[in-house]
């Protein structure tokens, strides 16, 4: 049982780490991964590819983190966006966090990567359907607490807590 008492459950609790607010062109040196399927257009990370991501690589963080991202434009083709908590390297195939949004279905899967073993989802998908400019967002705690939000406002929960990285940070 976990308790917390705060003056403030506002979410996010991070100001942005890039606000991508440089000319148009590659993602640059902030990032890495699969970056040259990542670019800067008006003010956005776009995707030019089918299966893009990056991870912030200007530093570590601790065992407690929390990720957004706005949706600018939803499409109707986008199978799955994806925050990545608690990497435990820079590669799609290390030890990883992930909560997508599935658009064909209209619901969040909280899900592990654990490498050998595969992935692994945690509790059944939370319904939720994005709008244009909606912001997705998500936040893991050291105990394995991952809540998931959508406009700020807190839709639902999962626990991961017997994925074996869950005090790590990443």
């Amino acid at each position: 049982l976990t308790i917390r008492v705060t003056s403030d459950f506002a979410f996010p609790t991070t100001a942005y780490l890039d606000r991508f607010n440089r000319p148009n062109g590659p993602i640059g040196p902030l990032w890495m991964g699969e970056t040259t399927d990542l670019l800067i257009d008006a003010q956005a990370a776009t995707p030019t590819g089918f299966s893009s991501w990056a991870l912030y690589g200007l530093t570590g963080f601790g065992p407690e983190q929390e990720a957004y991202w706005t949706v600018e434009l939803v499409s109707p083709l986008a199978q799955a966006h994806a925050l990545l908590l608690k990497a435990q390297a820079a590669s799609p195939d290390s030890a990883h966090i992930e909560v997508r949004h599935d658009g064909f279905g209209n619901r969040v899967f909280v899900s592990t990567l654990t490498p050998g073993v595969g992935w692994q989802n945690h509790g059944a998908p939370i319904p939720l359907q994005l709008q244009d400019g909606d912001q997705l967002g998500a936040r893991v705690f050291s105990n394995g607490v991952v809540e998931v939000f959508r406009n700020n406002l807190l839709v639902g929960s999962r626990s991961v807590a017997d994925w074996p990285w869950v005090a790590n940070g990443g």
